[in-house]
């Protein structure tokens, strides 16, 4: 303004020189002839000069009241601002970062001012001043970044507006409240810029922009881009909150999880040890037998639940991990063979509470050893079978194990399908959330974590785990996981395995399909015999067996075959963990459920199944002259560990820490060593090596580790360190038995001779009964000896009478008579204590109720061979019982016409079905003396009544009475 006036008034001078100089020459023509040029000159230089600044004046001022288009162009301010912010990292420098940012802006749009407010989440009234600039030579440091102001304040009369989100400009002259042109005057405001930000249609703060010289002028259009940078801006800012809050927000949680980790991880441990010492005290509670049957019921109850519970702390322990990102894979060399043994033996376990029927399939061509976690595919494995269990009550579990090969990666394959209820189609997307249930069964056990932390192990191991699930017809799951190949020598090395021919003998279906499947992997030639018929034919044929396969319930069938036909073939019997092997030559035991690679094993000349007794794995270890070392610090692990022992007939020698052992193993020698790793003073890895370095023959014991730590790679770890196999804590007596078999002395493990049961009532009576639960029927007789035979009597005669009954009833498809007749049999077939008959003969009734035709014709002819052997086996132990009760001393000699009417009473009480009249009349007979004739007959009559033969009784009492009658004809003829 004051170079304009300057200009105005040097204009003026110079003018009124120039018309002065003009009017003073007029008087001579000389000098006006000069003064136009020089007049004409001036004239111009000036206007120049004027124009010049009058430019340059005009310019500044259009530059501060139209920026955008004269100056710079808002898409280019937007690139500008999009590519700071993207150089603009999330960081505690993000604030000074966007404050430089504005003060860029303000330069290019000529502002004074620019804050960015935001509104409050609790009330939109209040509005927090994130960030804000203003020139320093107009700065009056007024606010504060993170100050809290009303937006009355700030913003006077102004929310309605802003709520519908356009832009606008507010200057003194525009239509405003008094309260906003009071403000906006006393901060010498010239105008004022509001960009409101919207997110979502809703009001979440807005920009504001001040300037203290010029006024601001925009149109419209011109507000909306400008918006575009700041919005931007806005947006950087919400997502660096939001990644603070979520950085917080993770840290409190991590510390939460690492919290409840470390609490969860010690209440684990703190429960284990008690859960261990409850297991194991009510396992010896179980094992020393002869006790009442209610105390007996709750040990069974304190052991099921505590196992149960331990169940429940482990998966605890493991969604522990899984949350806490603690749960790893730890990939250790290992025999795929010994894996799928571990599996076979746990799933053994897992079924011998149960009546399903379970098949594995292997592929025997699979790598023999691998690299991986074996220790987590064994829980995801068992994890799945535990399922499967929970949810079939009746039919079977079949497991199929296979692999695809890539380069030195196996990709394995564990399906495993059941024939159970199947899953719901509305339930299957929570089956592999954790903590839930299926239909929130509060019948089936088990946590809802399970299922759940199988597929993450499966990822884990760059796999997977998937299902196919149909309501009604069971489920399949499908687990897979990678492993490295180790070496490529397959699982079973079939050249080793030479030709075999084997016989089976099998009416089952499903069995025998199985059986001969297992074969046909293996190469071996197999027969399969469903029949006596058809086994006694394959026996005759010209053919020599390898040997014969059939399963525990039908080898006394094949066995009373065998001897018909003096074949001296050997018998292998497929049983259950419970089956009372028989200790015979040429007869070898392997358990259910089978697969081809203990068959390999079987069958390969090296077999180191032929090395132990008849039989292997055993039923039941039983060394009483083997010597076992115990090593343990905890006091409570050596009392079980003992107890365990001792239910094997082994007595223990214990110490207490690494120290002693060594002390004692100088002066003794030992069959076998157990050792807890962890002992303070010298540990159990320590001991292990100092009794390799040992001169005398306990170098070589074999030395099992006892621990607490099942992770993946222990078992390798104690190998390393020098001992040869290792059990887990608690111990599993199933688990100990198969550890005492493999490292015990073959010479030092004999059968166990089932001690007599003794009664107040008969004295030294001997119960050997196959597959009769001697010890369970005394109790349901109500714990006496002499009430249990009466019941073993009745039982061979009336069993004999339902087979009869059943087989016309099956004969005549009457199931309702066959049901009726079958459940009699169920019945007291459980009373003695024949407990797998009385399971099928339930099965066959279930079946009958149904009409299930095809599975009594399948099962029945089974059930009825079982029947009479099992009557057989009973009549064979009675006869072989001798007692004073049975044994009668005559006091009188005996009167002919007394005995006469006696038997012909009798006889016609057994014509009526009158047992007690019979017992008694021959017991009194009994009491006199008679010639041996008349006295075996008697005898008879009174064993017969024993077993309800009424057909015996008559024969005999009628040969008596012809007897009786001869004689006294032959006396009238001699008189």
């Amino acid at each position: 303004m004051k170079r304009l006036l300057f200009l105005i008034i040097l204009f003026a001078f110079l003018s009124g020189f120039l018309f002065a100089g003009t009017s003073s020459s007029l008087a001579g023509m000389v000098v006006f002839e000069r003064i136009p040029v020089l007049f004409i000159t001036l004239f111009v230089i000036l206007l120049v000069l004027c124009v010049y600044f009058a430019f340059l004046y005009f310019f500044k001022t259009s530059k501060h009241s139209e920026p955008v288009k004269s100056r710079c162009d808002l898409l280019h301010l937007i690139s500008l601002v999009d590519e700071a912010l993207q150089q603009t990292k999330y960081d505690e420098q993000i604030n000074k970062n966007i404050t430089e940012i504005l003060k860029n802006i303000g330069k290019q749009i000529s502002a004074d001012r620019i804050c960015i407010w935001q509104l409050q989440k609790d009330s939109i009234q209040n509005c927090l001043l994130s960030v804000f600039w203003e020139s320093a030579e107009n700065a009056q440091n007024k606010f504060h970044a993170g100050s809290v102001f009303s937006l009355e304040e700030i913003l006077p009369d102004s929310l309605e507006k802003l709520v519908k989100g356009n832009p606008y400009i507010l200057t003194p002259s525009s239509e405003s409240s008094g309260r906003l042109k009071y403000k906006m005057a006393a901060n010498r405001t010239v105008s004022k810029c509001i960009l409101p930000l919207v997110d979502a249609f809703e009001l979440c703060g807005f920009i504001e922009i001040d300037t203290f010289k010029v006024p601001l002028s925009f149109s419209q259009e011109e507000l909306m881009r400008l918006s575009v940078p700041f919005k931007l801006i806005f947006s950087k800012m919400r997502q660096s909150e939001l990644r603070t809050s979520l950085g917080t927000a993770r840290t409190q949680a991590v510390a939460g999880t690492d919290a409840k980790s470390n609490f969860l991880a010690n209440m684990t441990h703190e429960l284990r040890s008690p859960l261990n010492v409850i297991m194991g005290l009510s396992d010896l509670i179980l094992g020393t037998g002869n006790l009442p049957s209610e105390i007996l019921n709750y040990a069974q109850n304190i052991n099921s639940s505590s196992r149960n519970l331990f169940n429940v702390v482990s998966d605890i322990l493991d969604f522990s991990n899984l949350e806490s990102g603690n749960l790893e894979i730890t990939p250790v060399p290992y025999d795929f063979a010994d894996l799928v043994n571990d599996i076979i033996t746990s799933s053994r376990l897992k079924l011998s509470e149960t009546y399903l029927s379970f098949f594995i399939y292997v592929d025997p061509t699979l790598p023999a050893q691998l690299i991986g976690d074996c220790a987590r595919i064994k829980q995801v494995f068992l994890n799945l079978i535990s399922n499967s269990l929970k949810y079939t009550k009746e039919g079977s579990i079949t497991v199929r194990i296979n692999g695809t090969v890539d380069s030195e990666i196996l990709e394995l394959e564990f399906e495993i399908q059941d024939t159970g209820i199947g899953i719901k189609e509305e339930e299957q997307e929570k089956i592999f959330k954790m903590f839930q249930r299926l239909d929130n069964d509060m019948n089936v056990a088990g946590t809802g974590i399970g299922l759940a932390l199988s597929r993450k192990l499966c990822e884990l191991m760059d796999g997977s785990l998937d299902f196919h699930s149909e309501y009604g017809n069971g489920t399949t799951f499908t687990a897979k996981v990678k492993q490295r190949i180790r070496n490529e020598y397959p699982l079973v090395e079939l050249e080793k395995i030479k030709k075999k021919d084997v016989l089976i003998f099998e009416p089952r279906r499903r069995y025998s399909s199985f059986l001969l499947k297992q074969f046909e992997l293996l190469g071996v030639n197999a027969r399969l015999t469903a029949s006596a018929l058809d086994f006694s034919s394959g026996l005759q044929e010209d053919y020599d067996y390898d040997y014969i396969f059939v399963s525990a319930m039908y080898f006394s069938r094949v066995r009373t075959l065998l001897e018909r036909s003096g074949s001296n073939t050997p018998v292998v019997v497929i049983a259950t963990n419970d089956y009372n092997y028989p200790n015979e030559q040429n007869v070898y035991v392997l358990q259910s459920p089978l697969s081809c690679i203990t068959l390999a094993q079987f069958l390969s000349e090296e077999s180191p199944l032929r090395q132990h007794t008849n039989s292997l794995p055993l039923k039941d270890v039983y060394a009483p002259k083997a010597t076992v070392l115990l090593v343990d610090d905890n006091a409570v692990s050596l009392q079980i560990a003992s107890g365990l022992l001792k239910l094997h007939g082994i007595s223990t020698d214990t110490v207490t820490s690494g120290f002693d052992a060594l002390s004692l193993l100088q002066e003794k020698t030992y069959d076998l060593i157990f050792m807890d790793y962890l002992m303070p003073g010298m540990d159990g890895m320590e001991t292990a090596k100092e009794i390799r370095k040992m001169s005398n023959k306990n170098s070589k014991t074999p030395i099992i580790a006892l621990s607490a730590n099942a992770l993946s790679g222990i078992k390798e770890k104690f190998l390393a360190e020098g001992m040869n196999d290792y059990l887990t804590k608690p111990v599993e007596k199933n688990e100990l038995n198969d550890i005492l078999a493999r490292w015990l002395p073959t010479g030092k493990i004999v059968p166990r001779v089932q001690k007599p049961v003794q009664s107040d009532n008969v004295q030294d009576i001997q119960f050997v009964i196959p597959n009769v639960n001697t010890v369970s029927g005394v109790k349901y007789a109500g714990n006496s000896i002499t009430a249990y035979i009466d019941v073993l009597k009745t039982y061979v005669v009336d069993s004999r009478q339902k087979m009869q009954l059943l087989s016309d009833a099956y004969a005549r498809k009457d199931w309702r008579d066959y049901a009726v007749n079958i459940h009699a049999i169920k019945s007291a077939s459980k009373a003695i204590g024949a407990e797998k008959l009385s399971v099928i003969a339930a099965r066959l009734e279930k079946a009958a109720s149904e009409e299930n035709a095809a599975f009594i014709a399948e099962n029945s002819e089974n059930c009825l061979d079982m029947i009479k052997e099992t009557a057989g086996d009973i009549e064979v132990c009675l006869n072989s019982i001798k007692t004073d009760e049975n044994t009668i001393v005559p006091t009188q000699d005996g009167n002919v016409e007394l005995l006469y009417q006696k038997i012909t009473a009798i006889k016609n009480a057994a014509d009526n079905y009158n047992i007690l009249f019979v017992k008694d009349a021959a017991e009194e007979l009994e009491t006199y003396k008679w010639e041996k004739k008349i006295t075996d007959a008697l005898s008879l009559i009174r064993s017969a009544a024993e077993y309800f033969d009424y057909e015996s009784i008559v024969k005999n009492s009628q040969m008596l009475i012809k007897y009786l009658t001869e004689q006294n004809n032959a006396n009238l003829g001699s008189k």
